[in-house]
């Protein structure tokens, strides 16, 4: 598996952040403890910065060469 083509790749990254937040959210429900922060601010904050990298050329789409639309 290369990791460093999954994490350039925009659909990977976004899927993961979702499990990982929803996986942390689970695990402190279970053990009762509230955050301050709701699960959506974070996956709201969360999606800004993943905007933010894609717009920056750091994450790609995996669907077209470079910065170029697809033909």
């Amino acid at each position: 598996m290369d990791i460093k083509k999954k994490l350039k790749n925009k659909t990977f990254v976004v899927t993961m952040v979702a499990v990982l937040v929803g996986f942390v959210y689970q695990a402190l429900s279970i053990l009762e403890i509230v955050p301050k922060i709701s699960e959506s601010e974070i996956m709201n904050l969360s999606g800004l910065l993943i905007n933010m990298l894609a717009m920056l050329g750091i994450l790609v789409d995996p669907n077209t060469d470079g910065i170029k639309d697809g033909k």
